[in-house]
Order: C-alpha cells, then sequence, then structure tokens
C-alpha cells in the first residue's frame, strides 16, 4: 500500500505484492501475470518470487488458455487448483518444479481483467481456505490499485505532452499560464 500511495514505478510496486504475497503465505512461489498488451491471447510474468530462473522463462509467455492464471483472467473470478498435476489447468513446467496447488485471483485495470495474481504451493499437503483466498482477493485488488493508478498517470501525461517529442504541449503551456496568473 505504502508503495502505491508514493507512486512508486510500478514494476517494484509488482515485486512488492509478490514479495508480501510470499511473506504472508508461506509459500514458495508468488507471480503475476498480465495480459500482454500487443498480444490479448498471452499473459506474460510481469513479476514473480520462488521461482529458478529456467521455470520463470518456461513460463514467461503463456497462451491465455494456459494455467490457473489464465483462468482467472477468462473467467474474471477465484481459481483454486488442489492438484496442479490432475487439473487441465496444468502447466509442465511449475508441476517439473513440484508446486501441487495454486490459486490465482483476477486483476483489473479500469473494470477490465487484465491479469492475476497467484500463489503456489510444493508442499502436497497445503491447501487454501477462505481465509487464504480472502487475502489473495485482497492483493489482487492493491495489483488493480496500482495498474489503475499508474494507467491514469500515463494518461495525464500523454494529455499535457507532445507525443512525438515528449515535449510540453499546448495544453499544458495553457494550464500553466493560467496558474501563474492567478497567483
Amino acid at each position: 500500500q505504502r508503495s502505491i500511495s508514493h507512486r512508486a514505478d510500478l514494476e517494484q510496486i509488482l515485486d512488492a505484492i509478490t514479495m508480501g504475497l510470499s511473506e504472508l503465505f508461506g509459500d514458495e512461489v508468488t507471480m503475476i501475470r498480465l495480459i500482454d498488451a500487443d498480444e490479448s491471447t498471452t499473459h506474460v510474468l510481469a513479476s514473480s518470487h520462488g521461482l529458478p530462473d529456467s521455470v520463470a522463462n518456461a513460463i514467461r509467455r503463456l497462451p491465455i488458455s494456459t494455467g490457473p492464471g489464465g483462468h482467472a483472467i477468462r473467467d474474471g473470478a477465484l481459481v483454486v487448483v488442489n492438484d496442479l498435476a490432475a487439473s487441465p489447468d496444468a502447466v509442465p513446467a511449475l508441476v517439473d518444479f513440484g508446486v501441487t496447488t495454486m490459486m490465482a485471483a483476477p486483476v483489473h485495470e479500469n473494470g477490465r481483467t487484465v491479469g492475476a495474481v497467484l500463489v503456489g504451493s510444493r508442499d502436497g499437503a497445503r491447501t487454501f481456505g477462505d481465509p487464504e483466498q480472502e487475502a489473495l482477493l485482497a492483493f489482487a485488488e492493491h495489483a488493480s490499485i496500482a495498474l489503475t493508478d499508474a494507467d491514469a498517470l500515463a494518461g495525464m501525461h500523454r494529455s499535457l505532452h507532445d507525443a512525438l517529442t515528449r515535449l510540453p504541449n499546448r495544453a499544458q503551456f495553457v494550464d500553466r499560464l493560467d496558474a501563474a496568473m492567478n497567483a
């Protein structure tokens, strides 16, 4: 929350969310996946904690039809998978890494589902009950707020700067002139 309110860089906020998930849940794998801005049929790994580079690289880009994250994005709802290997949402690289249980919650930007926050465990006895599900949904809300805020800031910047030169535009000049005249 502090990172969001201080308007830290979006990447830093997403990393703080995955780290916070890991600390709260005590689970080995946490991640945030977002729909690729250039290819809406793909979701990409935006942030993760607890994955070796080889696994992270193997799952960096996945079709939207793949994994618990893709399922949460498609349905816009919480997904809990208690036996990942036997699930139609199985991701081979995660199963090979030993992840047995996962849950994913959708992340929104301006009301649209744009990604998912995920928690996974390598403990075969691990289950995710109502308190854990509610906590994941709360973290997904934080990610949603961060993404919506970043989009709003980018929109404000675009409205006051020339797209080609990135210099202040006429609207910003008039706004500053009005402010100076009223001061």
